[in-house]
């Protein structure tokens, strides 16, 4: 299940102009699963599928523990005000963190440090989520 979340993941992120590069999982270790190019930068990502509220900051905890750049691949039942609020708590409790994905239905919502921090935050991240 694991390999079909990361393919699927890959290939929206492939659609999205990223190249993609999946890492293998290496037995007894907890290393990222891709590597994305784009505009000639590379970045370490964890990709997290979260199928529903319930596994939301779970799946957070445990993706920063492989990378600090964080894909979320929305595919079960979630609220953009949750989605928007743990997401803003988790920043906050992790400062190692430098970049979140959301993937929702095959578009992102990219979400850095300095968005958090604004007093709009959570409205705008809706705002994305609903476009």
């Amino acid at each position: 299940m694991e390999y079909n979340d990361n393919m699927n993941a890959a290939r929206t992120l492939n659609k999205l102009g990223y190249n993609v590069f999946m890492l293998p999982k290496l037995p007894n270790s907890k290393s990222p699963d891709f590597i994305l190019q784009k505009d000639k930068m590379l970045y370490i990502y964890e990709l997290k599928t979260v199928y529903g509220e319930n596994s939301l900051e779970n799946r957070l905890n445990t993706g920063s523990l492989q990378s600090d750049r964080i894909i979320l691949n929305i595919v079960g039942g979630a609220s953009s005000r949750y989605v928007a609020n743990t997401v803003k708590r988790f920043y906050l409790r992790n400062r190692h963190i430098k970049e979140i994905k959301v993937l929702l239905s095959g578009k992102p919502i990219e979400v850095y440090r300095n968005q958090i921090e604004r007093n709009d935050f959570t409205k705008n991240f809706m705002d994305r989520w609903a476009r």
